[in-house]
């Protein structure tokens, strides 16, 4: 995964070297943009029940963003990012993760075609699978499919060029955490069994391209 965030960025620098000509409007970044993402998620789940092992994950992600950008330096984003955790690992099956953001975010332009920038705001995380027996509050859960929702915090940085005109491809680094908890209940030998909360950290590393209008 870093040799391939490398290979992006220096593909990208690259081609920003020999953009377009020196035009004011060429360089507008303020107004909506729009986007996508392909990244590498890594989940972490620890349950608050003590005594219950901790559950990790990690996927290839994909995900939508845009935003508004007030001026150059700042702006409001929002983005989602949804990844399938697909075999048996720590407990879990056919789990799948989803992020959901909005941050106010902050750019500094290194120069014309370069500029860095870090985001901090709200997240909301989501976690769906298909238990084995490790999350439960007691007993051994069947194999059905439950799911986990939360509210919390996200904090991002990342280093964004600028390729042509209104044309911008970026990597980026998003830490998001928030406490988890379901509303599903697990049936096992006549037994209902609630699930624990649990402590999620979703940490995602991507490369993505947007259209500035």
């Amino acid at each position: 995964m870093k040799k391939f965030i490398t290979t992006a960025l220096l593909s990208a620098s690259l081609v920003s070297s020999y953009t377009y000509a020196d035009s004011d409007e060429a360089y507008d970044r303020t107004g909506w943009y729009v986007g996508g993402n392909l990244g590498f998620m890594n989940i972490d789940l620890n349950p608050d029940k003590a005594g219950s092992r901790s559950l990790e994950g990690s996927s290839i992600s994909v995900g939508p963003y845009g935003g508004y950008n007030v001026n150059e330096w700042f702006g409001i984003e929002f983005a989602g990012q949804v990844g399938p955790l697909a075999g048996d690992t720590d407990g879990f099956e056919d789990g799948s993760a989803l992020t959901l953001t909005v941050a106010p975010k902050f750019t500094y332009q290194a120069s014309d075609l370069v500029g860095l920038f870090v985001k901090t705001g709200i997240a909301v995380l989501n976690y769906s699978a298909s238990p084995k027996g490790v999350i439960s509050s007691n007993g051994v859960l069947e194999d059905e499919s439950v799911a986990w929702n939360g509210v919390g915090y996200t904090v991002g940085a990342g280093i964004q060029f600028s390729v042509a005109k209104d044309v911008y491809v970026r990597a980026t680094y998003d830490y998001s955490s928030a406490n988890l908890s379901s509303n599903d209940k697990i049936i096992s030998d006549g037994d209902i069994y609630k699930l624990v909360d649990l402590d999620a950290t979703y940490s995602e590393f991507k490369v993505g391209a947007h259209y500035q209008f």
